[in-house]
């Protein structure tokens, strides 16, 4: 049997000329003699996006960005929450769902007069749910 190609390695070549690990290590990284240690340096120890302390789950992303990469593309957000209440001839600033912390309030009490809940006012019917909690049926 052949021998791995690294010198000082005496384990057998399994591809490449490489044992598995220096195989593994360089299907990894490009590199049979770097370690994983070696790889994640002081710059690796973070997300890659600047201001966040998150640790790196793939690509140098946590999990928030890298899932925000596969989503949209970019690690940044792209889509930004509204500043003022979306009610005309209101200026409250925004708290949820569109609304200002005034509107939302009077919404919820609204709808739990109905039983129901402030989920989903634009996207369909609402009704309450079999557990007692309101729940949102789309109408589809």
């Amino acid at each position: 049997m052949k021998h791995c190609m690294i010198a000082g390695c005496t384990r057998h070549a399994v591809a490449r000329g490489w044992c598995h690990t220096h195989y593994k290590r360089w299907q990894r990284g490009g590199d049979p003699l770097t370690t994983r240690r070696e790889t994640q340096g002081a710059a690796r120890r973070c997300c890659a996006v600047a201001g966040c302390a998150g640790r790196p789950y793939l690509r140098g992303y946590c999990g928030t960005h890298y899932r925000r990469v596969l989503r949209t593309g970019s690690p940044l957000p792209t889509v930004t929450a509204p500043s003022h209440c979306c009610i005309p001839n209101c200026s409250g600033k925004h708290l949820a769902r569109g609304y200002c912390k005034k509107h939302y309030r009077a919404m919820q009490r609204v709808l739990a007069a109905l039983g129901a809940s402030v989920v989903g006012l634009d996207t369909g019917r609402i009704e309450p749910s079999r557990r007692g909690r309101p729940r949102l049926r789309s109408s589809s």
